[in-house]
């Protein structure tokens, strides 16, 4: 279960949601899921970033996918070093199992043929005319006490509106001494600007984002984290 706002209203009514809840097959090679399923799209950018609890990832934090959402999943390790994976869902998130005809339909693959060093490559296809999709490659390198994160994301026709296409990059990396870890963290989110407009069409949610701070672990399942976050729009106003 997870509980959380049902809405982007702001209001501060809160739901519970069924998050998961699905049937799994697993061997050495293949893994299926039918159900309410966790989705591969940003998984393993949330893990390397590490700070969920205090800004979610890229593209959470965007809405360029879904972290769970109604359907069926497969992937399959060609090789130790390759693993791909596909996925047919629902589109509309956990939040929202809505019975229309419009699915959504991605496709993975991840590779690890150095020791620590992943790199994956992500795509997706949902709507019939005007298509919303999104195409995304990520790189993240961990060993030791060290955690290096890059991603490019790409959306063409956001909400299959034609034309509404957005990029997105994002930088992130932590250094942990026994229980303390530094971390930092640079998003950059923009949009296209149409013909014979002046701004970008998402011009209001256009900009940077800087995250940095130390996170303590006194003892386990306790973080103290005192960061620093500022948020920079395109249009010249500034959050911190």
């Amino acid at each position: 279960l997870d509980v959380a706002n049902p809405s982007d209203g702001g209001k501060l009514d809160m739901t519970a949601f069924l998050k998961n809840a699905y049937v799994q097959y697993k061997n050495d090679r293949l893994t299926a899921k039918f159900g309410m399923i966790g989705l591969n799209q940003f998984g393993m950018q949330e893990k390397m970033w590490g700070g969920r609890y205090l800004y979610k990832s890229f593209q959470d934090q965007n809405k360029f996918g879904h972290s769970a959402d109604l359907g069926i999943f497969a992937s399959y390790k060609l090789i130790d070093q390759i693993t791909i994976d596909a996925a047919i869902t629902n589109g509309d998130g956990y939040k929202s199992v809505e019975g229309d005809s419009i699915f959504k339909y991605s496709a993975g693959a991840t590779f690890n043929f150095i020791d620590g060093l992943d790199i994956r490559a992500y795509y997706d296809y949902m709507g019939m005319t005007d298509a919303q999709q999104t195409l995304s490659f990520y790189a993240g390198y961990s060993k030791e006490n060290i955690k290096i994160g890059a991603e490019y994301n790409q959306q063409l026709n956001y909400g299959t509106s034609l034309g509404k296409d957005r990029t997105g990059l994002s930088f992130y990396g932590s250094y942990k001494v026994k229980n303390t870890r530094l971390f930092a963290r640079y998003d950059q989110l923009s949009s296209v600007t149409f013909a014979g407009a002046t701004d970008p069409w998402n011009n209001g949610k256009d900009g940077q984002a800087i995250i940095t701070g130390i996170e303590f672990n006194p003892v386990k399942g306790v973080k103290i984290t005192p960061n620093y976050q500022l948020w920079m729009n395109n249009d010249g106003s500034s959050d911190e």
